[in-house]
């Protein structure tokens, strides 16, 4: 007869309960702190992982879009985050060509000012040394892809402080003017929340005035100018800026912004140059400051100029649309703001502010907030074409009630 003693369901579970309650709270702790441990570990882990892809992806799509055009002979160098081209003649880069990611509005990696000489070419780059050797502190050592449009990934960050990555800069451009641009266009990545293409450089050429060492031994060019030109490749946009070091703090980036082709003639350098000659040439002609200018609305605009075969297919501009009440037409304006209308819907407001203005485009079926906004700012300061049925508004406003989303496009003339 088998002597071994069965127990039921209840008295097991009665044993367990005694024994869960009878355990050592400081044991459960301890139990509980490693399950902790490891999950942390296993989280560090994969981040690091992650880190290295995206890594391995920006570097793949920067050598694909956002190089400058280089000689057979030049040597272009990648360091996590960036790749650039470097004078030895001027012992600084080129020209550092990166991307900045949505990723930082979502971390804060911390940043160590640890400068380093670059060991990627047959003689070490530049030191500290000139810097060091300044009897005023007269000049930085700037950043030409800043540590702060890589605060995602510590292994960028501590690669921007290479000196292949650093031109003298005036303290007074390093510390105002230049770190107020480097904001501006962080902004428009934090506000659109996609990827942005950013080829920055000195200007250099011969006759320099030179940063030297106090025993002489080592010295450095002082650019009397810099260029930043910017690619917004999803909504194939483009924008340069040509800056002197005695750039005022009180400037706007405004002042500076230009055409790239403009920039390209100052500076030598062929931007963006794999792409056809078609788009690359669309890109660098481009110069409408206001749509990555997000420190305010757009400018009010005057209504768009129509011909009579516009008319016959039914489009009408937004001063032209108050004639036209209970009928459905297109509409063509430019979007100077998104908000919130009476009823709680989003509204795009055309042409005029819309507290004096005269249209609006009302969207259908979305209730007003940030996130169902987000996606119609990308309309912002551009010309748009809606088709819709007008309504007549108080005091004498206009707007248009559309049936979808897909209604509004961008107006191309």
């Amino acid at each position: 007869m088998n002597n071994l003693k069965t127990y039921s369901p209840y008295a097991i579970c009665l044993a367990w309960c005694l024994m869960m309650f009878c355990t050592p709270f400081s044991t459960m702790a301890q139990s509980l702190d490693e399950k902790v441990d490891a999950i942390e570990a296993s989280f560090n882990q994969q981040r690091i992982e992650w880190e290295d892809l995206r890594l391995e992806k920006i570097q793949r799509d920067i050598k694909k879009n956002g190089l400058p055009k280089r000689s057979s002979r030049e040597k272009i160098v990648w360091h996590p985050g960036y790749y650039f081209s470097y004078s030895e003649t001027h012992e600084q880069p080129k020209w550092v060509a990166h991307m900045i990611m949505p990723e930082i509005t979502e971390f804060a990696v911390p940043r160590v000012d640890r400068f380093l000489q670059d060991d990627s070419f047959k003689e070490l780059s530049s030191s500290n040394a000139p810097y060091a050797g300044q009897k005023s502190k007269k000049y930085d050592r700037g950043h030409m892809a800043p540590a702060a449009d890589f605060q995602w990934s510590e292994k960028a960050i501590d690669a921007s402080f290479y000196f292949s990555n650093i031109s003298p800069q005036r303290s007074t451009l390093n510390q105002k003017f230049w770190r107020n641009l480097e904001v501006f266009v962080r902004n428009y990545v934090r506000y659109y929340q996609s990827p942005l293409y950013v080829v920055t450089g000195p200007v250099l050429k011969s006759g320099l005035a030179k940063l030297e060492s106090k025993d002489g031994t080592e010295e450095i060019s002082i650019p009397e100018e810099y260029f930043k030109v910017l690619l917004d490749l999803k909504r194939k946009r483009a924008i340069g800026f040509l800056v002197p070091q005695n750039a005022s703090s009180r400037s706007k980036p405004s002042k500076y912004a230009m055409k790239i082709d403009e920039v390209e003639k100052e500076s030598g350098v062929d931007f963006f140059a794999s792409f056809r000659a078609k788009t690359e040439d669309a890109l660098e002609e481009q110069l409408d400051y206001e749509i990555w200018d997000l420190s305010r609305n757009p400018s009010p605009a005057t209504p768009v100029t129509l011909t009579e075969k516009d008319h016959d297919n039914g489009i009408y501009n937004t001063l032209e649309a108050k004639d036209h009440i209970g009928e459905k037409i297109k509409v063509v304006g430019k979007v100077i703001a998104v908000m919130q209308s009476d009823e709680g819907l989003i509204r795009l407001a055309l042409d005029k502010n819309y507290s004096s203005g005269k249209t609006s485009i009302t969207i259908p079926g979305i209730p007003w907030s940030r996130r169902a906004s987000w996606p119609f700012r990308e309309f912002r300061a551009m010309h748009v074409i809606a088709e819709g049925t007008v309504k007549k508004g108080a005091f004498g406003r206009v707007s248009l009630e559309i049936e979808n989303i897909d209604d509004i496009e961008l107006w191309v003339k």
